[in-house]
């Protein structure tokens, strides 16, 4: 919104005489162009610049008139489409769009990735911040019983990379972290152990980026009134313990007579 296109058109004089020429535009689009009128030495040309400036989303489709000495009279159409800038998040093959990235039981000591794909479905660059939600505390799912969750499990959830730049169309492959493996969270693992929380996080679209700022977080954004365009939730349940039946949990033992016994050798 309120972005400036400009593109330029050139009127030639392949006559032997110098041409006036003049244009005329009365349309409800905020489109400039300049110079309207002049006057064309014979065998050169001049350049017309347009000048558009983005404002409501849609297509449009826009005509001029053009007088032209010698020719008479022409159209000169001008059309485009604006667009809002438009985050999504898909699925690590692109195909649809991702709300949820579930890491289920994850050990302590040890780390789960899942990749995504942050796409921009825009004309133009933009660059982007991931950030927990304002106060990153986790919210245990299906509990019954009131102890809270500690802050320090927001520090076990990170985005790589968290920031960056995205070009029109772009797509970019971001890596999501579980890692109940922090050495601080020693002494809460009884509060963690088995517990599945969530935890959403933003992704928010930012033009700019202060000089020397290494980092944007959520005092920033609030600050700028930076709206966030993507929101993903986070579910993970640390464990200490992790068992499971390999290589799967159905065995076909086939038939047995009656009084006899039949083992299952594991190939």
């Amino acid at each position: 919104d309120g972005l400036v296109l400009t593109r330029y058109v050139d009127i030639k004089n392949n006559g032997k005489q110098a041409g006036n020429f003049r244009i005329d535009y009365a349309g409800d689009q905020p489109i400039k162009i300049f110079p309207c009128v002049g006057t064309i030495e014979p065998g050169s040309a001049r350049s017309i610049k347009i000048e558009f400036t983005s404002s409501d989303l849609g297509a449009w489709e826009e005509i001029a008139g053009v007088e032209l000495e010698g020719t008479g009279y022409t159209e000169l159409r001008m059309y485009g489409e604006v667009r809002s800038s438009s985050l999504m998040l898909l699925n690590i093959s692109g195909t649809s769009h991702l709300q949820l990235i579930n890491f289920g039981a994850t050990l302590f000591e040890c780390e789960k990735f899942q990749p995504a794909v942050l796409y921009n479905n825009g004309p133009t660059s933009l660059g982007f911040v991931i950030i927990l939600e304002e106060g990153g505390v986790g919210q245990e799912l299906k509990s019954s019983d009131d102890k809270a969750l500690p802050r320090s499990i927001s520090n076990c959830i990170t985005a790589s990379p968290n920031q960056g730049g995205i070009g029109p169309y772009e797509k970019v492959v971001i890596n999501f972290c579980f890692a109940p493996a922090l050495s601080h969270l020693q002494s809460e693992r009884s509060l963690l152990a088995n517990r599945e929380f969530v935890l959403f996080m933003h992704i928010v679209p930012v033009t700019t980026v202060p000089a020397g700022r290494m980092l944007i977080d959520s005092e920033y954004i609030k600050q700028n009134k930076l709206t966030p365009l993507v929101e993903i939730g986070v579910t993970g349940r640390p464990v200490e313990v992790d068992v499971t039946i390999t290589p799967n949990i159905q065995h076909n033992l086939g038939t047995c007579e009656v009084g006899k016994r039949k083992y299952y050798d594991n190939p």
